[in-house]
């Protein structure tokens, strides 16, 4: 954990020593891409899903907002998921019920993740020159 900075800035050394600072754009783009999509996602989507089984979003991300900073801050969901759970089941959430929906949640309901997987895939491809149709670019989302 202590070089992974060191390894990401070899990384990106060389990427812009080879390729130059364009890469940074095309990875700017991306980023942006990936955020804007993922807001709108949890905003529009989600939001949604939550007015058709009538509870608020708005509530539910404030219950649960020191998650969200440690997801933010970590990167990584994981580390909440204990704290997630107590908070459910405090919330009046049946215990089984939370013991299966919420780790099979992480397993199998990565939508942002395969957000990011997907962008990713046609940004490396526009990169690399690779024309993708219509058709496959709906293959890979």
């Amino acid at each position: 954990m202590k070089l992974s900075p060191v390894g990401a800035f070899g990384g990106m050394a060389y990427t812009i020593g080879k390729f130059g600072f364009g890469t940074l754009l095309v990875l700017g783009k991306l980023l942006l891409s990936f955020y804007i999509t993922s807001i709108l996602f949890v905003f529009i989507v989600l939001n949604l899903i939550c007015r058709y089984y009538k509870f608020s979003l708005w509530k539910l991300l404030g219950y649960i907002k020191e998650e969200i900073l440690i997801v933010l801050g970590s990167s990584s969901s994981e580390a909440v998921l204990p704290s997630v759970m107590q908070k459910l089941t405090a919330a009046g959430c049946e215990k089984e019920v939370v013991g299966l929906v919420i780790p099979a949640g992480y397993s199998f309901n990565l939508d942002v993740t395969t957000i990011y997987l997907s962008m990713s895939v046609i940004v490396l491809a526009q990169f690399f020159h690779i024309n993708l149709s219509l058709g496959q670019q709906r293959i890979i989302i």
